[in-house]
């Protein structure tokens, strides 16, 4: 079991991959959601959201460096983003009236990653997080 924390390692790419792309392609960012142009501010605000992706890699890379409480406190913490972001992609494709491969991806990952923090946390000495 000491083996689920390098999937979290994984995911630290994947957010940082998507970090540099709404950070400094907000466009094209979007465009994986919609093919409809996207105003100014939805631009913005996706430059932003990369900003916090950045600091969520730190802390989770930091987390797995340090292990122990540090680690079981961003776990905690990015286990509720995955439930928000599970029902944040459902509000979504709603809204978009569909569903996109990105949304599909969104969930399918959120809900992967969200049993294995849950593992982690439940099991912190077989997992190596302790």
């Amino acid at each position: 079991m000491k083996y689920l924390t390098y999937v979290f390692y994984l995911e630290a790419a994947i957010s940082l991959l998507s970090g540099f792309q709404s950070f400094f392609m907000p466009a094209t960012f979007l465009k994986q959601f919609t093919a409809d142009p996207a105003p100014t501010l939805a631009i913005e605000m996706t430059r932003w959201y990369g900003v916090l992706l950045f600091a969520m890699v730190y802390l989770l890379v930091q987390g797995l460096r340090i292990r122990g409480s540090a680690l079981k406190l961003v776990l905690q913490g990015l286990l509720l983003g995955d439930i928000f972001q599970i029902a944040a992609t459902f509000i979504t494709a709603r809204s978009l009236g569909g569903w996109s491969f990105v949304l599909y991806m969104s969930v399918a990952l959120s809900v992967i990653y969200a049993i294995l923090r849950g593992i982690c946390l439940w099991k912190p000495v077989e997992t190596g997080i302790d």
